[in-house]
């Protein structure tokens, strides 16, 4: 029998990540929501919960902000935050993690700051491990009352 290897959820190593440093020595993890976002209670219950386990496993506390998608975009690229959740896709000077499929059918976005990979790899391994753990479907489900369309996340896994 294969032994099955359980995701990592602890909290990424800082080294040679000035984002990650900022986070987890300041103990704060800033995430904007778009505002559209924001309104629609079954994406909001999802975004709110799923960053909650992510400052849970980084053991920082969590620090959201809603905002309109120009607004947070900017904050991400001035550090005011480490990422911004939103329906659009990312500026030419932002990059774009695939978060989910939100109850319209459109891809919602986790938007970051690429001048730092190390906490983008961070970003993408936590999102990895929720979704393989079976996390990430029992978050969903909890929020919009079915299972999640994986067709917009798939790029992560692989796929």
């Amino acid at each position: 029998m294969e032994k099955q290897v359980e995701p990592d959820f602890s909290r990424p190593d800082k080294t040679d990540s000035p984002v990650l440093q900022r986070i987890l020595d300041g103990n704060r993890f800033g995430f904007g929501v778009e505002d559209a976002i924001a309104r629609d209670k079954l994406s909001d219950s999802f975004v709110s919960d799923f960053m909650f386990r992510q400052g849970n496993a980084w053991d920082v506390s969590r620090d959201k902000q809603i905002l309109s998608v120009d607004v947070g975009f900017r904050e991400v690229l001035d550090g005011k935050l480490d990422v911004m959740v939103t329906r659009k896709e990312a500026d030419s000077d932002l990059a774009e993690i695939p978060f989910f499929v939100d109850s319209q059918g459109q891809i919602v976005w986790i938007v970051y700051n690429p001048s730092d990979p190390v906490f983008a790899a961070a970003e993408r391994a936590f999102l990895t491990n929720m979704i393989v753990s079976g996390k990430y479907a029992d978050l969903y489900q909890n929020s919009f009352g079915q299972l999640p369309s994986y067709e917009g996340v798939k790029s992560l896994l692989g796929l």
